[in-house]
């Protein structure tokens, strides 16, 4: 799953950021990744993995844990 995640942020970003996307990166550990990318940040997992994100489920997704939690839900 991972691997989506950084399909995502690759999206987003572009291929230079993939090997900073590791399971324990976070807002704070990848500079790239700020309130203003966030959105467009949420918007390619939803694309990527087929899920819709509500506005709650913003305030987990701050990290990758919190990204694979949310979308762990949401493909249950």
């Amino acid at each position: 799953m991972i691997d989506k995640i950084q399909n995502a942020f690759v999206s987003v970003f572009g291929e230079e950021i993939r090997d900073e996307i590791t399971s324990d990166a976070t807002m704070d550990s990848v500079a790239a990744w700020d309130s203003l990318s966030f959105i467009n940040v949420m918007l390619a997992v939803e694309s990527e993995f087929g899920v819709s994100i509500e506005p709650d489920d913003a305030f987990e997704m701050t990290s990758v844990e919190g990204i694979l939690g949310v979308i762990s839900r949401k493909s249950s």
